[in-house]
């Protein structure tokens, strides 16, 4: 059983996830999972940016290129939301909307579906080899005692 300031914040997760119309368990979990997952990746960024500016040099690879610096949990936190801080923070239309969205090419779509059907093709092959070995075994062992 949890208590003190831990429940209150359990309590703080599950009412903010009850206001924004989120009421399985499960949804909540991924919805937890994905912005800490963004938030690691604002971290990281932090981080690359820090080394950059002690070596002088460019990020090489960065997470968030300029035209993605809205994307970021700390700029998502103070500049694309608002609201008072009591409130539920809103994300305004306006700004939404002037989010830069990317635009993948449709032989990269393509190549992606291919991707995706070839594992998918995979694991049914390998759940049918599972099926079939729990067939097979049954049918050795009898034909190693000579029952067949």
């Amino acid at each position: 059983m949890i208590s003190g300031e831990l429940r209150s914040k359990v309590g703080g997760v599950w009412g903010a996830s009850w206001l924004g119309r989120i009421s399985n368990p499960l949804e909540v979990s991924q919805q937890i999972t994905h912005l800490l997952f963004l938030r690691r990746l604002d971290e990281l960024q932090t981080l690359a940016e820090r080394k950059a500016n002690v070596l002088g040099e460019p990020i090489a690879s960065p997470i968030y290129p300029p035209a993605r610096q809205p994307l970021r949990w700390a700029v998502g936190r103070s500049g694309l939301a608002s609201g008072s801080s009591g409130s539920t923070k809103t994300i305004p239309k306006k700004k939404l909307y002037e989010l830069p969205l990317p635009v993948v090419d449709l032989a990269e779509q393509r190549e992606f579906e291919d991707q995706v059907q070839v594992r998918r093709a995979r694991r049914s092959i390998c759940a049918a080899m599972v099926v079939e070995d729990g067939l097979f075994a049954p049918l050795q062992s009898r034909a190693s005692r000579g029952e067949l």
